[in-house]
């Protein structure tokens, strides 16, 4: 049986996918893919209201790349979403 992950384990793996989604560029104007199901949020905040949920692989244009959010519209909506969870290619 496989041994459950320490709290420090999953905040150390955390920490990395957010650091490697840092090195990602995205492009204003390109087409990118959500890695899992994900929200689209007013602002670039994790407590920020949710506008849309999104399922995996939602095609979403990028406006902005920042460091942990990018600004993207999605069917016509503006928002934000973590960086971490959008790649160029679907999942």
């Amino acid at each position: 049986m496989a041994s459950k992950k320490t709290d420090n384990q999953i905040k150390q793996e955390q920490t990395e996918q957010i650091n490697n989604s840092a090195d990602q560029v995205f492009k204003k104007g390109e087409f990118v893919y959500t890695k899992t199901g994900l929200n689209l949020r007013q602002l670039a905040a994790k407590d920020s209201k949710i506008l849309l949920e999104c399922p995996k692989n939602t095609k979403v244009e990028v406006l902005n790349d920042g460091y942990y959010w990018v600004e993207v519209l999605v069917n016509n909506k503006h928002g934000y979403m973590a960086k971490q969870y959008l790649s160029h290619s679907k999942q």
